[in-house]
């Protein structure tokens, strides 16, 4: 974590000493972790770091500047090498180094997770970045004092409280956040460094640019085992990176083949016996313990941690506000805390995860890869690729035709049909901001998913690796896990294998029905037959019960949230809940309204806890 304030002109000395003592309330584990600041003529920084670690990177050469950083370096080795640097240096002075050569180009020789600051104080120029997929956060504002930046927004409350923004709470409660840009907080004034950007900053001027994206350009290989061990290697080379590590390894496991696939790797790479590993787990349906133990058994890990209760963090909504200073972008990153939690106690200092596997690197959409055919008129792999025997092939593949005569994109899908049912119970806005804001049309662009495309490497760059669909779970999970020492890895978003799995052709990936067929083949050899040959996600019946007095809207919601939501129509869903069967809440109206309850309790919490006496919202 690092925070800093870059003034327009010198503040008095005591600005300097009242942020510096308050600057460690932000050290949420005080026993592990610490703030140190330090203050210039016109800047002041702070660096939350580990007891037994270095604080600040200063350097006079070639120029005086400083550095603040939060990152994991894949390719610090060879960098070092490169550059002909000594062999002990640091990340964060290597980077700083880096800079001194390359100037804001560094930036393009980083593999790994990092947000960081450089302040060059003879310039007084700032130069900011963050990590092409967004894992490590950082936020900035342009502040009446100056410029101010943080790896957590819960800096910017020491500056004074922060506007909230009526727009984003809105979209939040109406289901359809990701309708926001993604630089655009809660707070009016805060906004975030997209991923694959940075930020250069001045007395004078502020501009962000984007250094990273993703291509499409296909590599021609001979045949189809040569993409298999392309794809392989490249698999292998992300799990090395992160899993060679000298400490107990933790492993997020759902028994799906993208969990289980980091899992089997990770052990090859990790240096200690598999009785250092941990696996962490939640098992709410009838066949997820049997996957989860096969892996744990296959691979002799002795420690498994499994938790069956889907809402324990119901009961502990203040943890969002302590760690985001914010509502929580994505559920995720608090529902998961109960494993980061077990981490810590294991001793866990570093937590792989299977995320991006379906979304990045081992799904895709079957209906996309007919289309991109259809488009590029390739009909003798529609029927090629059609699931069943000869005859059933080319039944199904003469009825796609049909069906899509004249159209080369997805007009439709189930996702936006599915929503589209949801909505009567989805509007809790008053009409009038309902209105202002246009809720209805956010709501059917967010649930679009597949409409428009027949691309499935399009899809995948436009869609699935948005901030919004990526970045938001990464962040928050990054800095929930930071504060029980754990550090969140992922190696499926790792940016080297996205690209080999963009420049490989569409027709390597599918086969005759069998989804994720690149990704089968490739990784087969070491995993357990129950995993590998299962062609479905299903887990059987949900198991654990549903407890519905878990939703019940709160008593004394906040003022704000009353002026701007429709409360009879809560308290009626609200009812509605804590009178269904378990049966009559697999309902999708009920379940929409699960999540409206639990959002708006969220929120209430959120502003009791920041604006007790009223807030003055952003329009």
């Amino acid at each position: 974590m690092f925070h800093g304030i870059i003034f327009k002109k010198p503040p008095p000395e005591a600005i300097y000493q009242k942020y510096s003592a308050e600057a460690h309330h932000l050290v949420l584990d005080k026993r592990q972790h610490h703030i140190i600041s330090k203050v210039f003529d016109n800047a002041w920084f702070a660096q939350e770091c580990h007891t037994s670690s270095a604080s600040f990177t200063e350097t006079h050469q070639p120029h005086r500047a400083i550095i603040m950083a939060w990152t994991r370096l894949d390719n610090a080795h060879e960098l070092i090498l490169q550059h002909q640097l000594n062999p002990s240096i640091s990340p964060a002075e290597l980077i700083l180094q880096l800079y001194f050569k390359k100037q804001e180009d560094c930036v393009n020789y980083l593999l790994g997770d990092f947000s960081f600051a450089i302040y060059d104080l003879k310039r007084q120029y700032l130069f900011c970045a963050r990590d092409p997929m967004g894992i490590k956060p950082l936020y900035y504002c342009q502040h009446a004092l100056g410029f101010a930046f943080s790896t957590s927004m819960r800096f910017f409350h020491l500056l004074g409280s922060p506007k909230p923004r009526l727009e984003w709470v809105c979209k939040k409660l109406n289901q359809s956040i990701n309708a926001m840009p993604f630089e655009e907080t809660v707070y009016h004034q805060v906004h975030r460094c997209l991923p694959a950007h940075f930020i250069q900053a001045s007395p004078k001027a502020l501009v962000q640019r984007r250094y990273f994206a993703f291509h499409t350009e296909k590599v021609l290989l001979k045949s189809s085992d040569e993409y298999v061990a392309y794809y392989e290697a490249s698999f292998h080379k992300a799990i090395q990176r992160r899993a060679n590590v000298s400490h107990p390894l933790g492993l997020e496991l759902s028994g799906g083949l993208d969990s289980s696939s980091v899992t089997a790797y990770a052990l090859q790479h990790y240096p200690r016996a598999s009785r250092d590993c941990h696996t962490f787990s939640f098992a709410l349906d009838a066949e997820e313990p049997q996957t989860i133990f096969s892996i744990n058994q296959h691979y002799a890990i002795s420690s498994a941690y499994v938790c069956c209760n889907p809402t324990w963090y119901i009961d502990f909504p203040e943890r969002a506000c302590q760690v985001f200073a914010a509502p929580a972008h994505h559920r995720i990153s608090i529902q998961f805390e109960i494993l980061y939690q077990q981490a810590q106690r294991q001793g866990v200092h570093t937590l792989l995860s299977g995320f991006g596997g379906d979304e990045c690197v081992s799904g895709g959409n079957f209906q996309l890869y007919l289309y991109e055919f259809l488009a590029n008129k390739q009909y003798q792999r529609i029927f090629q690729d059609m699931p069943g025997n000869a005859i059933t092939r080319i039944i199904r593949g003469l009825r796609f035709l049909y069906v899509t005569y004249g159209k080369t994109c997805v007009t439709e899908n189930a996702v936006q049909k599915a929503m589209q049912a949801r909505w009567p119970a989805a509007s809790i806005i008053s009409p009038s901001w309902e209105d202002h804001y246009q809720l209805k049309k956010a709501y059917d662009e967010c649930n679009q998913f597949t409409q428009g495309y027949h691309s499935i490497d399009k899809f995948i760059i436009d869609y699935t690796l948005s901030p919004q669909s990526i970045s938001a779970r990464l962040e928050e999970c990054t800095l929930m896990a930071s504060h029980y020492g754990v550090e969140y890895a992922f190696p499926l978003l790792d940016v080297e294998l996205i690209q080999c799995y963009l420049s490989i052709p569409s027709y390597e990936k599918y086969h005759q029905g069998q989804k994720r067929y690149l990704h089968r083949r490739a990784v087969a050899k070491n995993l357990p037959d129950c995993i590998t040959s299962r062609h479905h996600k299903s887990t059987g019946l949900r198991m654990v019960p549903h407890h519905p007095n878990a939703f019940i809207l709160n008593e004394d919601l906040h003022p704000a949230l009353l002026d701007i939501i429709q409360k009879e129509k809560l308290w009626a869903q609200s009812q509605q809940l804590k009178n269904a069967t378990r049966q009559n809440l697999d309902n999708p109206l009920l379940l929409q309204a699960k999540q409206n309850i639990h959002t708006v309790n969220a929120l209430d919490h959120w502003l009791k806890c920041f604006y007790p006496n009223g807030c003055d919202w952003q329009i």
